[in-house]
């Protein structure tokens, strides 16, 4: 599991909050699921050192994401998302 840094918005303020993961997309799901996070700027992952910008629509993901009704789906892809990563040796 990795340690993420998040730049985002809370409260109309940028911010920085923590967030455990095993790869960006399930800390991107972590921050959709966080209520007081209005949007993301970008996430750094701490170790290994690596940074992405965020670029999505994070209303449009929060929306989407509000509409599955079967959360063990999207836990279903999550891990099988970090378990590829994981048998390909490579870090995401």
């Amino acid at each position: 599991m990795y340690e993420f840094t998040c730049k985002v918005i809370i409260d109309g303020e940028e911010d920085i909050i923590k967030t455990f993961a095993f790869s960006v997309i399930e800390a991107i799901d972590n921050l959709v699921q966080m209520s007081i996070v209005e949007d993301v700027f970008s996430l750094t992952r701490d170790n290994p050192k690596k940074t992405w910008d965020f670029k999505g629509n994070f209303k449009l993901l929060r929306n989407l994401r509000d509409e599955v009704e079967d959360e063990s789906l999207i836990i279903k892809e999550l891990d099988n998302g970090s378990k590829k990563d994981k048998d390909s040796n490579k870090i995401h």
